[in-house]
């Protein structure tokens, strides 16, 4: 039985639940499609009621005493007005409160949903992106990020690094993505339908990938060594790390954070083996330790038996992550050009005027055989790679003496 009454405080206060239901409703004779709400706890609530297309849609406007009769009149006013012209008030509040989504919630969400799938270095990027390139979109409403200020913003990168610049754009790109098939407005369609990245596709503005070919020359060799030594006998922890460190990863070839992640208790020197469990490959790779790479590792961690090879007490990773700004300190010494991948590129030519065969370097850089028939049929045993990597590294140690 419907109950149609003319709301006042005095009845709104008076009214209670049906004895045996759950919830009483009652109807306001003064504004049809107002209704108090009534549970059996006696929580009154006022509510616009309506059909929009079809469906009955209930939008709860506030509590009593709280609310007002007259201020329950007004607020349902308005939210019948709306229905009557078709728009659902609760998927529009969602849509609005959707649209002031900001880009690090966003990405709080594309971690929640795909998170598991991301590679920690890949994670790594998206945090440096949003702290270092988007820190001032970070915090305001996505939708605010156009194309002009995707081109705005990309040229202003790639004025310092072209490859970066088209890197962290590649990021918002996929944010963009996920959003458009995340959030949608109440009749379904996507609240992120414009990715504002493809502007750089339309103009044609992305960067050209240049393939970098700059390695550590032979006659540098030498005086990269000696600087190298020089970090060794620093007082200061950070140097010493970083003199071992780079030593390493030029004579192992493997990837910056394959060498920064490694754990003590990943290397045996009984057996005279190391295994970086995290690669780029999600394969572990096991590579000889000759002698030179143990007093190296050995000088490095003293006496700890366990932990990162290069831990650090204030890095959030429990290693050091980065060693840039004395890579800069070096460069700035002794006039050698170096980046991370630029110790790995000359790995790889000194192994190829070696003639180190190719399965053999594939197997010490941890590349895909996965094109190559033949090589899968080829087992590289760690052992069989202790030779070719002596010799690489033989080459090398002699020319820092020359």
């Amino acid at each position: 039985m419907t109950m149609k009454l003319k709301f006042t405080k005095a009845l709104v206060s008076a009214l209670e639940a049906e004895e045996g239901k759950a919830r009483t409703y009652y109807y306001d004779s003064a504004l049809p499609g107002l209704v108090l709400s009534i549970t059996k706890n006696g929580v009154k609530s006022y509510i616009a009621y309506r059909k929009v297309k079809g469906k009955p849609v209930r939008v709860t406007l506030g509590r009593h005493p709280d609310l007002t009769v007259e201020q329950a009149r007004k607020k349902a006013q308005k939210a019948i007005a709306e229905m009557v012209d078709g728009v659902n008030p609760i998927h529009k509040a969602r849509a609005e409160q959707k649209s002031k989504l900001t880009l690090r919630e966003v990405y709080a969400d594309y971690l929640k949903y795909r998170g598991s799938k991301l590679k920690a270095s890949t994670i790594a990027q998206y945090e440096n992106a949003l702290d270092k390139h988007f820190v001032d979109w970070a915090d305001s409403p996505m939708v605010e990020i156009t194309r002009d200020k995707v081109s705005e913003r990309h040229l202003q990168i790639s004025k310092k690094s072209p490859s970066a610049a088209n890197k962290v754009m590649k990021i918002l790109g996929a944010l963009f993505n996920f959003a458009n098939g995340q959030y949608e407005k109440g009749n379904g369609e996507s609240m992120f339908s414009d990715n504002p990245v493809k502007r750089l596709s339309h103009t044609r503005t992305w960067n050209k990938d240049v393939v970098r070919e700059n390695k550590i020359e032979t006659s540098d060799m030498k005086d990269w060594f000696a600087a190298m030594r020089a970090l060794t006998e620093s007082s200061f922890y950070g140097q010493r790390a970083a003199g071992f460190y780079f030593q390493l990863v030029l004579l192992h070839g493997v990837r910056r954070r394959e060498m920064a992640k490694l754990k003590i208790e990943d290397i045996n020197f009984k057996q005279k083996t190391f295994t970086i469990q995290e690669t780029k490959s999600g394969r572990p790779l096991t590579l000889p330790l000759t002698d030179h790479a143990r007093d190296l590792f050995k000088g490095q961690i003293k006496r700890r038996k366990k932990g990162y090879v290069f831990a650090s007490e204030r890095s959030k990773h429990g290693y050091i992550d980065s060693f840039n700004y004395l890579m800069d300190k070096v460069i700035e010494e002794t006039g050698i050009q170096f980046t991370y991948h630029d110790l790995r590129r000359t790995f790889t030519t000194v192994a190829e005027s070696l003639d180190i065969s190719q399965y053999a370097l594939k197997s010490l850089v941890n590349h895909s055989t996965s094109g190559d028939i033949t090589a899968r049929y080829v087992i590289a045993d760690v052992e069989r790679l202790r030779e070719p990597l002596e010799k690489i590294q033989a080459f090398m140690l002699d020319k820092a003496l020359d």
